[in-house]
């Protein structure tokens, strides 16, 4: 293991901001090391981007290079514009373009990262899935570059995570248009799509709680990992109707049976800070455990952008209660004289990783999370293709932990 640890750090040493840390530091540190030479997307001259979701699936010892699999979101599109009704249009540079796995290395060898496979996403039929919403007044008007409507798409997905099933080696994606539940095949073909009840014929199995559709337009499910026998979905920011915390659906892997839910409360507001109200990213860690990003839209110091180790034991399964709103008011006192009839229980967290403590500044969107090992995390951002040419540049963060984690 040591030996290993030294070998990551040596590759990502040209970075500017490398800090070559080891198993015998005192302190949690992190590199960054951008991506080079990604490929333009079809007919345009924008690179691949948009990562929104990370998966580790091997060291190799031969060639010294460690995998990943990655997964964009809908493609390249600029910020919303109004039309003279106060709808919303969402422009997308390239209404054609595939959501896709992306898989790529970290070269030891050669002290780089390189683009392996784009593995496209494709419909129950085998055709290519798109990134276009799903349906008319409940989702963003689609629009062209020039301005002209653009189709819905029942089928199209705006996917922002990733986990492998360990069991077959197929891919579990989250969306967050419905929001929905996605399986697809080692070659990124659909199995299913399963969604909350009571809502769009066409664009999925009606299978998840009908308060689900109360998702905050763009903030649904962001995070997914397997545990086990059943797919968790992490709700990006609380529901329409929620405060202070957002929401956490457990569903059998087969069925997409509800098991339970729990809330995830954010961080409390911090004096000269904005509010902490997104999740990231999660991956599991052992039954019932799962490390998970939490964030503001900040890029500089005034950013929060850490990794916490949440567990749902004791928490209490919101099922029962149908949907009904949540926020701080409604959790269970740590008195127990003090605890009412009805309260919650959030899950339990502990901070693992301050990243912007550890130097992480000027990116926005830390969306993707996954584990090397019990103190190596890896981490990459979504930088939104950088259709807006704010120069920001999709990269992936080597986190060295101090302290190990409990796995499994």
């Amino acid at each position: 293991m040591f030996i290993k640890i030294l070998l990551i750090a040596a590759a990502l040493f040209i970075t500017a901001c490398s800090t070559m840390p080891t198993e015998r530091s005192s302190k949690d540190a992190i590199d960054t090391y951008y991506f080079y030479d990604l490929p333009k997307i079809e007919g345009t001259n924008i690179l691949i981007g948009g990562f929104s979701g990370l998966v580790f699936e091997r060291f190799s010892s031969i060639d010294g290079e460690f995998d990943f699999m990655t997964i964009t979101d809908r493609g390249p599109n600029y910020d919303i514009r109004k039309d003279s009704t106060a709808t919303d249009l969402r422009p997308f540079v390239n209404s054609k373009f595939a959501p896709r796995m992306v898989s790529f290395s970290l070269n030891l060898e050669k002290k780089s990262l390189s683009r392996v496979d784009e593995i496209p996403l494709k419909k129950f039929d085998g055709t290519p899935m798109s990134g276009l919403p799903n349906v008319a007044l409940l989702d963003e008007t689609p629009i062209d570059a020039a301005g002209h409507r653009l189709p819905y798409d029942k089928l199209g997905v705006d996917t922002e995570g990733l986990a492998k099933d360990p069991d077959d080696g197929s891919f579990w994606a989250c969306d967050e248009y419905r929001p929905s539940i996605l399986h697809f095949d080692k070659k990124g073909q659909l199995l299913q799509r399963w969604i909350p009840e009571n809502t769009a014929t066409g664009s999925g199995v009606p299978q998840l709680p009908n308060w689900y559709k109360k998702r905050r337009q763009n903030r649904g499910f962001e995070g997914i990992a397997v545990d086990g026998d059943q797919v968790a979905a992490f709700l990006q920011s609380p529901l329409q109707g929620d405060h202070d915390m957002t929401r956490i659906l457990l569903v059998d892997k087969k069925t997409g049976q509800p098991r339970g839910e729990f809330a995830y409360a954010f961080q409390a507001a911090q004096e000269g800070l904005a509010a902490v109200d997104k999740i990231g990213d999660a991956v599991n860690i052992a039954p019932g455990r799962f490390l998970v990003i939490e964030q503001n839209a900040e890029i500089n110091d005034s950013g929060v952008h850490s990794v916490y180790e949440i567990d749902l034991a004791g928490a209490t399964d919101l099922l029962p209660r149908k949907g009904t709103p949540l926020s701080a008011s409604d959790v269970c006192s740590d008195e127990p004289s003090a605890v009412r009839e009805g309260c919650i229980k959030p899950v339990k967290k502990k901070l693992v990783a301050d990243l912007v403590a550890m130097g992480l500044i000027g990116f926005e969107k830390m969306e993707g999370l996954t584990v090397i090992d019990a103190k190596t995390l890896a981490l990459v951002n979504d930088n939104d293709f950088d259709v807006m040419k704010k120069s920001t540049r999709s990269a992936l963060f080597i986190v060295h932990l101090a302290e190990p984690l409990k796995l499994r």
